[in-house]
């Protein structure tokens, strides 16, 4: 987690977080105090800090590419000790796991905390400036080194995530997760899903 006098963003898994504290080093002023990326403590909810009345920061991710990064995770790293590296996690497993939504609603205490800014992974850059410029005026260096940040190589794997689920089961992948469909549905303005749903969707 990073906390500012004014805003706190929590760190949820697999949302590009790391990158973003590598972001929060470009304007360093704004940071009062931060969980190092190496500290699992960065992982800790809102609710487990003193944040009231802080504007509150997630980032956010396409859901379907968010699962397919836990998936391959699992398989390259692991993801605790029921699934040590080398856990393979099928498209079926994977529908049954879910994981992105327990995780969201911890961090939304089951939706009982607003979350005032989203930074989409996709833009993550974008939104941060976007974001920052918001708590004080942005130095043209300051904007230049944002920009500049290198995040960690992708794992490699297909990161499309129809290569590995099928339509119906991507339909089913936000049926099963319906917090993080919400969100995802407010913030994005459509959910990744398969044309001929995207249009009945609407």
């Amino acid at each position: 987690m990073v906390i500012g006098k004014s805003f706190a963003w929590g760190h949820m898994g697999k949302t590009g977080g790391d990158a973003t504290w590598r972001l929060f080093q470009c304007v360093p002023d704004l940071v009062e105090r931060a969980h190092d990326p190496t500290d699992p403590a960065k992982h800790r909810r809102f609710v487990e800090e003193n944040v009231q009345g802080k504007t509150l920061v997630l980032n956010l991710r396409r859901l379907p590419s968010l699962t397919l990064s836990y998936v391959n995770h699992a398989r390259f790293h692991g993801l605790g000790p029921d699934q040590p590296a080398g856990t393979e996690i099928t498209p079926e497993e994977a529908l049954e796991e879910l994981r992105a939504e327990r995780v969201i609603r911890n961090h939304t205490d089951r939706g009982n905390l607003t979350i005032h800014r989203w930074l989409r992974m996709e833009h993550l850059r974008e939104d941060f400036l976007e974001f920052v410029s918001t708590l004080r005026p942005l130095t043209s260096a300051e904007v230049q080194a944002v920009r500049a940040v290198t995040t960690k190589k992708p794992m490699p794997y297909d990161h499309d995530p129809r290569t590995f689920f099928s339509p119906d089961q991507i339909v089913q992948l936000y049926e099963n997760s319906p917090t993080w469909a919400r969100y995802e549905r407010e913030v994005y303005g459509d959910l990744l899903l398969p044309e001929a749903e995207a249009k009945a969707a609407w």
